[in-house]
């Protein structure tokens, strides 16, 4: 009977992909600031967002051992796409 066992290393895990990822989703928030008149100014750090976050999903789940189905990591960081994605549409 083998036992798989993940050489992840948990800490850098969390540190490096479930703080920068809310840490994106609060930047995202920085388009509230701008002035709802300005749309270029309120959408460049929603894109700038969205593409950082689909990086950091592509590259976690390069680390994940695969599944059939979607980890709790890659959950995590699609919820905080669904999240930056929903700041989007009031600037549409």
């Amino acid at each position: 009977m083998s036992v798989y066992t993940s050489e992840l290393n948990q800490e850098m895990c969390f540190c490096s992909y479930f703080i920068s990822v809310e840490l994106l989703v609060l930047a995202s928030m920085t388009s509230y600031v701008v002035s709802y008149e300005s749309i270029p100014g309120r959408m460049s750090p929603l894109v700038t967002t969205t593409l950082a976050l689909i990086n950091t999903l592509i590259k976690a789940s390069d680390m994940v051992p695969d599944s059939k189905t979607l980890t709790a990591f890659e959950v995590w960081i699609i919820s905080g796409l669904v999240q930056v994605q929903f700041r989007v549409l009031p600037a549409l």
